[in-house]
Order: C-alpha cells, then sequence, then structure tokens
C-alpha cells in the first residue's frame, strides 16, 4: 500500500492513502500528535479494506504541540482550518474514538465543512469507567513510567482478560514513551475527559453513523441512546460482541462506512447499501 505523508495548513500531520475522492479520518488517541508508522499505519489503512479504491483517505493527526487546558472543541476547529484550506467544500468524514469526539464537534460547529460523517467507538460524552482509565494513563505519563497498561478497557472489559490485555498494551507502549514527550497525550486525555457535546447535538445537521461495539467501555448504551437521539436522521450499528477497538478489525466496518457513503443528497442508494441496511438501525428522526 502506497502511502504519503504531509503536513495541512494550520500545522496538521496527514498521511493519505488510495485513490477518488477525499475521505477524511481523525484517528484515535496517540500519545504524540504524528503520523503513525509501520504496523500501526498499515492497521490504520486496513480498516478501510476496498474503500482505498474508491476513495483517497486522509487520515489527520491532531495539531503537534496543543497546551493542556485544550479542548475537543480546539481539536475541531484546528481540523476545520486544514479541511476549508485544502479541499474548500465539505468532506465526508469519519471520527474514531478521539477523532469521534472531534467529528461531532465539527459537525456541530462548522456544518458547511461536514457531508456526511461516521464516529465509531465515541459519542456525545464517555462513561466513568473510561476517565478512570484516562487518569490512570495521566498518572503514569506523569510519573514517566510506562502509561499504556492503565488502557485495558480499549480492549476488554472483562476482569478475566485484564491480564492478557494489560500484556498486549505493554507492548504497544512506544518504549519510550519514557524518554519522549508526551504531553500531547496528557492534553488530549484532559480534553476528553471534560468533553460532554450533548447540548450541541441538535445543531448537527448532516447525517451521521454511529458505530460502537456491544462491549465497549468507552460509550455505554445509555450513553449512545441519547446521542443517536439527540442527532436528527441519525443512524446507529451495533457490532455484538465487539469492544472498542474491535469495531475497527470488524470486516463489517468498511463495508457499512462504504455503504453510508453510498447514499446520495436525495437519500437514494446504490446496491452497496443493502447488506448495511440488515445491520444499521434508523432513526429518521424530523
Amino acid at each position: 500500500m502506497k502511502t504519503r505523508d504531509g503536513v495541512l495548513p494550520g500545522g496538521i500531520p496527514y498521511v493519505a492513502a488510495g485513490e477518488g475522492p477525499p475521505l477524511v479520518v481523525f484517528p484515535g488517541f496517540a500519545p504524540r500528535n504524528e503520523n503513525p508508522q509501520g504496523l500501526e499505519r498499515a492497521l490504520a489503512f486496513g480498516a478501510f479494506g476496498e474503500l482505498r479504491s474508491r476513495y483517497t483517505i486522509y487520515q489527520l493527526a491532531r495539531r503537534p504541540g496543543v497546551a493542556e487546558g485544550a479542548t475537543v472543541e480546539d481539536f475541531a476547529n484546528d481540523y476545520a482550518t486544514a479541511i476549508r484550506a485544502t479541499f474548500g467544500g465539505p468532506v465526508k468524514v469519519v471520527g474514531v474514538s478521539t477523532g469521534g469526539a472531534a467529528a461531532l464537534r465539527l459537525a456541530a460547529d462548522h456544518p458547511d465543512l461536514v457531508e456526511r460523517f461516521v464516529v465509531a467507538g465515541a459519542a456525545h460524552t464517555f462513561t466513568p469507567e473510561s476517565h478512570a482509565a484516562m487518569q490512570g494513563w495521566l498518572d503514569r505519563a506523569r510519573q514517566r513510567r510506562f502509561p499504556m497498561q492503565a488502557m485495558t478497557i480499549v480492549l476488554t472489559t472483562s476482569p478475566w482478560w485484564r491480564p492478557l490485555a494489560r500484556v498486549a498494551l505493554f507492548l504497544l507502549n512506544d518504549l519510550p514513551d519514557r524518554g519522549k514527550d508526551v504531553s500531547d497525550g496528557i492534553a488530549t486525555c484532559q480534553a476528553l475527559m471534560r468533553f460532554d457535546c450533548s447540548d450541541r447535538l441538535p445543531d448537527i445537521r448532516a447525517p451521521m453513523l454511529l458505530i460502537l461495539g456491544e462491549r465497549d467501555g468507552f460509550v455505554s448504551p445509555a450513553i449512545r441512546e441519547a446521542t443517536i437521539r439527540g442527532v436528527a436522521g441519525s443512524r446507529l450499528a451495533v457490532y455484538e460482541r465487539r469492544g472498542h477497538a474491535g469495531i475497527l478489525l470488524d470486516k463489517r466496518f468498511a463495508r457499512d462506512v462504504g455503504a453510508f457513503f453510498g447514499r446520495d443528497a436525495e437519500g437514494t442508494k446504490d446496491d452497496s447499501t443493502k447488506e448495511a441496511d440488515r445491520v444499521v438501525a434508523s432513526n429518521e428522526r424530523a
């Protein structure tokens, strides 16, 4: 898979792959706001499967050097600057986890820039359990200890699987999150723990698809239902037996994203949407 790196206006790093019209991706949490490398990059683009032959997928990192006290609204505003300068008009957006929170704010605050959008592994706020995990990451990062072990909730909510999750997450520590600057991650965690855009959901006008795992510890059933009720015309796909990270490994993800983006402005569908309609519930609220 050929990829290319660059920096968009406003200092937003990006990596792009594929062909066709733009599909803009806001990624999940990272200790540093930079483009993914190696296996992490392959996994990021692999989640989109054959969509790489239909779209040019631009994955936009958050702006490096974000200060403590920054908000998810700030992340969305940075993305808005980059999108407006680069693409001019509205684009299709996929926001994953942290990026999903930013996508909600972008759709609410900059409606002229969002044609349709998918929020995956996020909602209008996050659970207390996820806040505790993020606080654990913060504490360990500030102590210059390997921080990822605090985020077992990313992989599983089961106490039986937590030891294995800790081992897996230890291997994801950038051994040097000890010895490297993780201030971007600290600021991002703080912003996520303060995030709640429930009051802005009625302002969203772009069609939204919300994709969540049934076992996602970051978004409870009550939170996901409140998000769906708050956004007019939104749609919901819940993947059974999947957790926070597992939705990106599910073959349904690329299929459902492609089907949702295959709908045109008048609401007609191409053939690719038929299978997605079997698993995607509508909330066609006026």
